[in-house]
């Protein structure tokens, strides 16, 4: 790639500490191809500017205390490169320390080029433009922090020194640039979904008791299931949660499941009306929708589940379970600094993306990350400072210590965590590759179609795609398939692709053209009908011990949790390990606990039509030895959809600071009715105690006695 340096002497640069002042060294040597070699001497406790962005057609900006030493740091303007689907602007630049084969930064450097004026009219759209670096092999493209055309001016950070260009990439290479990053978060977004799920499930079904009497189970989980692929809602819900604010997280959440609410009730207008036991909001929410008059239902809706969360005094609590999911997961696979520690991490590197370590070297790579390393920890602190609400300048220097070796954690936790899922990053990419190609070919991401805001980058117009499809999906009960034709059961690309058409040309309130489309092309959930006069036989019982999501709990640098699980008997030992501080009234003490046990009888095995089955169940607290915290249990029964009641209409056992940590137990009935050949009904016990531990009893509508 390079071939040759020719040094010759001349040039000024100057160096940037508060005001312009005379560079101490510098060299600049100029060849007969252009190429130019600049050496200049560096202070570490100065900022610097090194090569000048008009003469040189790129500079370098570094900060104080970048290096650990003074240094001579080089520029050199290359003239000899190439790339398949990238259309060079200007020269790529090689940035080097003397004297070093890999350089990381302490702190971040900002890279600027200048497109050449004779250049300028072939860029095609402001979002086509990339900058590259160089990994030894190929060229790796990622997108600038900033680019103004009119100036030609393109600018990105970086944190460490190697080859750089910046240029026009191929819609083509483009769109495998956005596969990828698409796959590396994939199985992320996955882990936090369900995470988000078995958090909230308790909290919901709440809210929707408190606002409109409902206690469904399958209402609940559509919701969350729906809500967690709207990346937007969920996202401003956990932004709330990681500031600490109660009450615009609670705002959040209740306008995120009002949208999935009144969504749902387009497909089936009856979605919560059997369940509502509360009647007038939900009714003048139902008059709304019924008057076509979205705006007007989605603001009562939001201000009867916001009410509602307040009221039930569940906000604190809520907010605390968004910012563990936050806490659980804590990379962000977009931003290429983390890729690059990772690649490093997975592969090991001989000054690949600047670093030099064997694979699997976690502690060299957490000294060699630097830069990285300490935006990672002030983010983490200043997060952990918003949920608790208090300034970092009160964090003592061991509480600072212990947050950046949570992080550490965490992040060697979801690197390897990766590598164990890499076989399924794979195959997401060549998913995403496949679907992005559909929507090129389609002209779903043309610029300025479909309601496209001006100046929306292809980046965000993928995003509100996907977030679309999302929606389509969550409206059908049909699996996605990237083939033309489509079988039993699923729903294809292109039917997904006419769908997103008629979702951006509906400006209905309420979307009620794409509903009534959906409907039309047989793709929204249909309610199936049971008959038959057999009895339902237990044929599965399936164990939900939930090991994974206690294990990703465990995660967590303040909490343990302790669960034991057998059918019908199941407690947890949620205990706080974090620093002791007498700070608070009461005070927050390592080792504070809270033991929770619910025990419940088995249902029998064979159930007639009409047979009323009673399970016994109870909660208790077995151990409390809280200071602070006001850990809690509770525990129910479910048939499908409903839950299970006492003669009386209690639901809910529970035991927790309100009630003084009471025993609780009943007995609640059910009767399962009638079914058709091979239906399927499930009963649910269960215990729920900062993450949920289940068993579930499966009965199929068959011939006493069959197989």
């Amino acid at each position: 790639m390079k071939q040759f340096k020719i040094l010759l002497l001349g040039g000024i640069l100057l160096l940037l500490s508060g005001c312009a002042k005379p560079a101490k060294s510098i060299n600049e040597v100029t060849s007969a191809e252009t190429s130019k070699f600049i050496e200049q001497d560096v202070n570490s406790g100065e900022k610097a500017t090194v090569g000048d962005v008009v003469a040189d057609g790129a500079s370098i900006i570094l900060l104080e205390n970048t290096f650990d030493e003074d240094v001579v740091m080089t520029l050199e303007v290359l003239s000899d490169y190439q790339a398949e689907g990238f259309q060079f602007f200007g020269q790529p630049v090689s940035l080097t320390v003397k004297g070093k084969e890999t350089v990381m930064l302490n702190q971040p450097a900002a890279v600027i080029f200048k497109i050449p004026e004779d250049q300028l009219s072939s860029i095609e759209k402001e979002e086509n433009i990339f900058a590259a670096y160089y990994n030894g092999e190929s060229w790796e493209y990622f997108r600038p922090d900033s680019v103004n055309i009119d100036s030609g001016i393109v600018e990105f950070t970086t944190y460490h020194f190697s080859d750089y260009a910046v240029g026009q990439l191929s819609r083509e290479e483009q769109l495998r640039f956005y596969a990828q990053q698409m796959a590396a978060n994939t199985w992320a977004q996955q882990e936090q979904e369900k995470n988000f799920i078995a958090k909230f499930e308790g909290y919901l079904n709440d809210t929707l008791t408190e606002a409109y009497g409902i206690e469904n189970k399958e209402t609940t989980r559509k919701i969350l299931q729906t809500m967690v692929k709207e990346i937007p809602y969920m996202g401003g819900m956990l932004v709330s949660a990681a500031n600490g604010d109660e009450l615009e997280f609670a705002e959040n959440f209740a306008s995120a499941t009002g949208k999935v609410i009144l969504d749902q009730m387009e497909l089936d207008g009856d979605f919560m009306g059997d369940s509502v036991t509360i009647s007038s909001t939900y009714g003048k929410i139902a008059g709304d929708m019924s008057e076509n008059d979205y705006e007007e239902a989605l603001k009562n809706i939001t201000k009867g589940l916001a009410t509602a969360i307040i009221s039930k005094n569940i906000a604190g609590k809520m907010l605390v379970a968004g910012a563990e999911i936050i806490d659980v997961a804590i990379t962000d696979w977009k931003d290429k600094s983390i890729e690059d520690a990772y690649q490093a991490y997975k592969n090991g590197s001989s000054g690949e993306h600047g670093y030099d370590l064997d694979a699997g070297d976690f502690e060299q790579l957490r000294l060699q990350m630097k830069g990285i390393n300490h935006k990672i920890y002030y983010d983490g602190i200043e997060a952990y400072c918003k949920r608790n609400k208090i300034s970092a300048a009160d964090l003592t220097k061991e509480q600072e210590e212990s947050i950046r070796k949570s992080i550490d954690t965490k992040l060697k936790q979801e690197f390897d965590n990766r590598i164990a899922k890499e076989g399924d990053v794979d195959k997401q990419k060549s998913y995403h590759e496949k679907v992005l190609k559909m929507f090129d070919e389609r002209g779903l991401l043309k610029e300025g179609s479909f309601g496209y805001a001006v100046g929306m980058t292809l980046e965000d117009r993928i995003e509100k795609l996907y977030l679309v499809m999302g929606k389509i999906l969550s409206h059908t009960d049909k699996k996605l398939t990237l083939s033309a034709t489509a079988g039993e059961g699923e729903i294809s690309i292109e039917d997904v692709c006419k769908l997103m058409g008629v979702w951006y040309s509906d400006r209905t309130n309420g979307k009620t053209k794409y509903f009534e489309a959906l409907k039309e092309m047989g793709h929204a959930r249909e309610e199936k009908k049971t008959t038959g006069d057999y009895a339902w036989v237990l044929v599965e019982v399936i164990d939900g011990s939930n090991d994974r999501e206690w294990d990703l709990q465990n995660q967590s640098e303040t909490y343990t949790y302790s669960p034991s699980y057998s059918r019908g008997a199941y407690s947890v030992t949620t205990t706080y390990i974090g620093e002791s501080d007498d700070y608070y009234d009461p005070p927050y003490v390592n080792g504070e606990s809270l033991t929770v046990q619910a025990n419940w009888s088995i249902p029998p095995e064979v159930i007639q039509k009409d047979d009323v089955i009673s399970l016994n169940g109870s909660i208790a607290t077995t151990a409390n030895t809280q200071s602070a915290y006001k850990f809690s249990g509770s525990t129910g029964a479910w048939l499908d959809n409903t839950r299970l009641a006492t003669e009386d209409g209690k639901t809910t056992f529970e035991t927790n600071f309100d009630n003084n940590y009471e025993s609780q137990s009943g007995t609640v009935t059910a009767t399962f009715g009638e079914g058709s050949e091979g239906s399927k009904k499930v009963i649910e016990i269960n215990l729920y105690s900062s993450n949920k531990m289940f068993t579930q009893f499966v009965y199929e509508w068959k011939a006493v006695g069959s197989d």
